[in-house]
């Protein structure tokens, strides 16, 4: 079920605010991003963490507002240490796989 626009505002305007972690997805894409939310702008422009809660830098983590068509926030912080730890070794992983030449 999509998000009305206000909704969808409030959503991300929680997650900018408390660091929460968010799900999104982008009109045109079947992926949902999990992320949080760094700003959102006057000019309805969404400014993303430019990396995503498992350690896959997003394509794009600058979005206009109506390119979001339904999101959910949820209770986990970004910066949980689970979380954190999940980054790091996906940083390890890829640097692992770069020094190999994978």
């Amino acid at each position: 079920m999509k998000k009305h626009y206000d909704q969808i505002l409030a959503d991300l305007v929680k997650s900018q605010r408390t660091g929460n972690v968010i799900s999104l997805r982008v009109k045109g894409d079947n992926k949902i991003i999990l992320t949080s939310v760094l700003e959102v702008r006057p000019n309805r422009i969404v400014v993303l963490n430019p990396v995503s809660v498992y350690g896959a830098m997003l394509e794009e983590h600058v979005l206009h507002l109506e390119d979001v068509e339904n999101c959910h926030v949820y209770n986990s912080h970004y910066h949980d240490p689970v979380y954190v730890r999940i980054r790091e070794l996906k940083q390890s992983i890829d640097q692992i796989k770069k020094n190999f030449g994978f």
